[in-house]
């Protein structure tokens, strides 16, 4: 990675976003020669939040957020094992761990304090199925055996069109949500670095995030949930992005 350039998405679809294991046999999809690559380093906010970004191998290691003042508000790192996300650490103390199966992440597991203040593992964990082209279909929440609630995606081109949740209610699944989602036929800078399928997918969409709609009740009415705008560069990748509350722009580090 060579020129640095500058340019940008939000800090919200980052929000929404964090956390994955690659494609089919998650490996990382090779650009043709004629083809720029970038990286994400920075995301900068209007309001002077930035979110910076770190890679080993072209998968994300470390992400860490700093507020308006410059002081470190939050730091994520991620480890990996031959390329696939083993285990997440947030403000140094290991948060998650990671079940491979068939060179995919199957399942999440999430830490907890016990009694002396040591992390250990809980019994609150995520299960994750795919697609036969990788694309996560359902991801179930669950505390113990019990299952408490799960999120269901459709997949389009490569882009998670549809997204709907449901949750436990007494003993029985109960609608939530659903998000319908669109996107722009443009790269994505947050696609295939390694920590997607964890997040609610937006890090392994192809292309950018661009609106939603959102139903509350299964044959209820639909309304605008959230929207996005770019400018792109030239290697079209995004280049600054606006909200209806913020806007801001990424640095990138090009090859």
């Amino acid at each position: 990675m060579k020129k640095i350039r500058l340019v940008s998405m939000t800090l919200l679809i980052l929000g929404i976003v964090i956390t994955s294991c690659k494609k089919k046999d998650e490996t990382i999809v090779p650009q043709s020669p004629s083809e720029t690559r970038c990286f994400v380093i920075k995301a900068s906010s209007g309001d002077g939040r930035i979110q910076n970004y770190d890679y080993h191998n072209e998968l994300l290691v470390n992400e860490y957020q700093l507020d308006s003042n410059g002081v470190e508000v939050n730091n994520i790192t991620y480890e990996y094992e031959n390329d696939i996300l083993l285990y997440v650490y947030n403000n140094g103390s290991k948060t998650a761990k990671t079940v491979i199966e068939n060179n995919r992440i199957i399942k999440l597991i999430y830490y907890e304090k016990d009694s002396l203040d040591n992390y250990v593992l809980s019994d609150r964990y995520e299960k994750y199925n795919y697609d036969i082209n990788g694309d996560m279909i359902k991801k179930e929440n669950y505390t113990d055996t019990l299952l408490t609630g799960y999120v269901e995606q459709i997949w389009e081109n490569g882009n998670p069109v549809i997204r709907t949740s449901y949750y436990l209610s007494g003993s029985q699944m109960t609608f939530d949500a659903r998000w319908t989602n669109t996107f722009d036929e443009m790269k994505n800078p947050l696609y295939n670095i390694g920590v997607g399928v964890i997040s609610n997918g937006f890090f392994n969409s192809k292309n950018n995030f661009l609106a939603s709609t959102v139903q509350y009740l299964e044959d209820g009415p639909i309304s605008p949930d959230f929207s996005i705008e770019y400018t792109y560069n030239s290697d079209s990748y995004p280049l600054t992005w606006t909200t209806e509350y913020s806007t801001g722009h990424y640095t990138y580090n090009c090859d």
